[in-house]
C-alpha cells in the first residue's frame, strides 16, 4: 500500500498544494506561540566498516505510528553553529515526543510521509510553508483497495523566504520537523494529525539543507551545506548536542592541497542514517554527501582527462566513535554516448544530490559532469527537408531542424553533444565494505534511452531524469524511484538484491510516471 499512497502524495502535489487556499485559518504559524504554552518561535528572517551491519531489505523511511509520551517537561533554546546559546530563543516547556522506533533508515526529503502512510508533510520552498496533508485508503464493496483520498489538513505558514528545504516524520507519526535553509533554524511542528502548529525552533548552522532522524527519534541529525559540518540536536527540547566537522576528513585526503582545516571547504548535502533495529542509536552510521566532486589528479594540458579526473565522495561516520572517514565514488569511463566526435564521453560524479539506503547498499545520485567537450548542438549550412538528407555528412546523432523561428529553411544539426555535457549517475556503496562496488555506476539517461530503443517508443513520448535530485525506496523491496528537474517525472528503478546493483528501469506498465498527464488532469478536482 505504500508504493500507491507514496506515488499518489507524488501526483497530487504537482498539482501544487502550496497554492490552494485552505478552509483553515493561513495565520504565521513562525510566529506564534504554542497552543499549549509552547515556546514563541524566533521571527527573525535573516539567512570504513560498520560498528554493526544494516539488515538487508531496510530502506529510507520516516515516523512511525504513535506511542505513549515520554511525561517529560522539556524546555527549547539552543545554540548556534557555535555551540554558543542563541539569545533569541526563549527557554519555555515544549510538549514531549512519544518515542516509538522507526521502522526504516531515515532521511529527509521535500515530501516526508509516515510510516502508518496516514499523514504526508510537503514543504513549499517559495512560499516559505509547510502543508499537512492526510491520506486515507478507502474500500469498495469487495474489499479491495480504492484510490487514496488526500485532504489538506492544514497549511503551516514558516516564514515568508525562509525557504523550508526539507522534512522528517518523528516516530509518533504526528511529529515533523522541518529545516529553513535561508532562516538557518530547524522547526518542530506537532499535532499533525488534528491541529498542526509550529511548538518550537531552534538556530542551526549556515544553510542547511538535509536532516535525518535517530532510529529511536530521539536525535536530528542537521547537514550545514556552508558551514561543511552536521550539528545534532535533541528532538524532545530542540537543544544542541554537538558538532560533526567535515572539514578535517576533507584536508586529511589530500584533495585540496596544503591548506588547514576551516569552515566551509567541505559542502555536506544529503544525509541518511542506518537503522539496525536493535534499539541502540550509538551504533548507527551517518553518511553524508559531499556535493562537489574533489580533484585527485592534475589535468592534463590536453584536457583528455578532464572527464575522469575527479571523484565523488561520500563521509561515513558511526555515531559511537564520531570517527569520520570518506568513500570515493570513480568516474565513469563511457556514460554510454558518444559525443559529435564520435568519442565515448565520461563524468566524474558532481553535486551529489541526495543517498538513500536500501539492504546493504548507499545509492548515490548525481550530476555526473563531462566538461572535455565539445559541447551543445553541432550545427551545419547544409539543408534539409528530413533527417535523411543529412546522412553522408558524419554527424553521429543527425537532425533536421528550424533553426530559429524566421528560417527559411531546415539545416542538418548533431544532437550528440547535448547528452555528453552532463549526466544524471547513479553510484553504489557497499555499506558493509564502505567501497563503492566497482562497475556499478549507471547513467539513468543511458538505461532509459536503451528502455525506449527496446520499446520502439517516439520521440514524443519519452522524458529523461536530466537532473536527479533525490531519490528514495518502496521499503522492504527492491524497488526505488528518482525525481528529476525539468522533467515532470518521476523514474523507476529496481535493483539487485545479491550485489545492489541495477537490474532494470521503467515498469512493466508505465516506463515512468508522467506528472504532468497528472497534474492536469487533477484539476478538475478539489485539492
Amino acid at each position: 500500500m505504500r508504493t500507491l499512497s507514496l506515488l499518489s502524495i507524488i501526483v497530487a502535489l504537482s498539482a501544487g498544494f502550496a497554492g490552494c487556499q485552505l478552509d483553515v485559518g493561513k495565520e504565521d504559524d513562525s510566529k506564534k506561540g504554542s497552543a499549549d504554552g509552547g515556546a514563541e518561535s524566533d521571527d527573525s528572517t535573516d539567512d570504513n566498516e560498520p560498528d554493526d551491519e544494516p539488515k538487508a531489505g531496510s530502506s529510507a523511511g520516516s515516523g512511525a505510528a504513535g506511542a505513549a509520551g515520554s511525561g517529560e517537561k522539556p524546555t527549547t533554546g539552543g545554540p548556534t553553529q557555535g555551540g554558543q546559546p542563541d539569545p533569541e530563543m526563549p527557554d519555555q516547556p515544549l510538549p514531549p515526543v512519544n518515542y516509538k522506533e522507526l521502522l526504516q533508515p531515515n532521511k529527509g526529503s521535500a515530501i516526508a510521509l509516515s510510516e502508518d502512510d496516514s499523514i504526508a508533510v510537503a514543504v513549499n520552498r517559495d512560499v516559505g510553508s509547510a502543508t499537512i496533508i492526510g491520506i486515507e485508503y478507502p474500500k469498495s464493496a469487495d474489499g479491495k483497495y480504492e484510490q487514496p483520498k488526500q485532504r489538506v489538513i492544514k497549511e503551516v505558514l514558516l516564514g515568508e523566504g525562509s525557504e523550508p528545504f526539507q522534512v522528517v516524520i518523528a516516530p509518533d507519526g504526528d511529529t515533523a520537523y522541518v529545516i529553513l535553509r535561508k532562516d538557518q533554524k530547524l522547526v518542530k511542528i506537532e499535532k499533525l494529525h488534528t491541529a498542526p502548529s509550529v511548538y518550537g525552533m531552534v538556530a542551526t548552522g549556515s544553510e542547511p539543507t538535509s536532516l535525518a532522524l535517530s532510529p529511536s527519534g530521539r536525535y536530528i541529525y542537521v547537514a550545514n551545506w556552508n558551514d561543511g559540518n552536521v550539528t545534532e540536536y535533541s528532538a524532545d527540547k530542540l537543544e544542541y548536542a554537538s558538532t560533526i566537522d567535515l572539514n578535517e576528513p576533507l584536508v586529511k585526503t589530500g584533495y585540496l592541497g596544503d591548506i588547514k582545516p576551516r569552515p566551509a571547504l567541505a559542502h555536506p548535502r544529503s544525509i541518511v542514517i542506518t537503522n539496525n533495529h536493535d534499539g541502540n542509536d550509538d551504533d548507527e552510521s551517518l553518511y553524508v554527501t559531499e556535493y562537489y566532486g574533489q580533484q585527485v589528479e592534475a589535468e592534463l594540458a590536453d584536457g583528455s582527462n578532464s572527464d575522469v579526473r575527479k571523484v565523488g565522495m561520500v563521509y561515513y561516520v558511526p555515531l559511537k566513535s564520531r570517527d569520520v572517514r570518506t568513500i570515493n565514488l570513480k568516474a565513469l569511463g563511457d556514460i554510454g554516448f558518444n559525443d559529435n566526435a564520435g568519442i565515448a564521453a565520461g563524468c566524474y560524479p558532481n553535486q551529489l544530490q541526495s543517498i538513500a539506503l536500501n539492504g546493504y547498499y548507499a545509492y548515490v545520485v548525481s550530476v555526473c559532469a563531462s566538461p572535455k567537450g565539445p559541447l551543445g548542438v553541432k550545427a551545419t549550412t547544409t539543408s534539409c527537408s528530413v533527417v535523411e538528407d543529412c546522412n553522408g555528412l558524419g554527424l553521429v546523432e543527425p537532425a533536421c531542424v528550424l533553426p530559429f523561428g524566421a528560417a527559411p529553411n531546415k539545416i542538418c544539426i548533431d544532437l550528440s553533444s547535448v547528452k555528453t555535457s552532463t549526466a544524471p549517475v547513479m553510484s553504489i556503496i557497499d555499506i558493509r565494505k564502505n567501497a563503492e562496488v566497482q562497475g556499478s555506476a549507471e547513467n539513468l539517461n543511458a538505461s532509459f534511452a536503451a528502455l525506449y530503443a527496446k520499446n520502439k517508443t517516439p520521440d514524443a513520448q519519452q522524458r529523461f531524469p536530466l537532473f536527479a535530485g533525490d531519490i528514495a525506496f518502496v521499503p522492504g523491496t527492491t524497488v526505488g524511484y528518482v525525481t528529476a528537474d525539468g522533467a515532470d517525472a518521476v523514474f523507476r528503478f529496481q535493483v539487485n538484491a545479491d550485489d545492489g546493483t541495477i537490474a532494470s528501469v521503467g515498469g512493466s506498465t508505465n516506463l515512468f510516471i508522467d506528472l504532468a498527464k497528472a497534474r492536469t488532469a487533477s484539476r478538475s478536482r478539489p485539492v
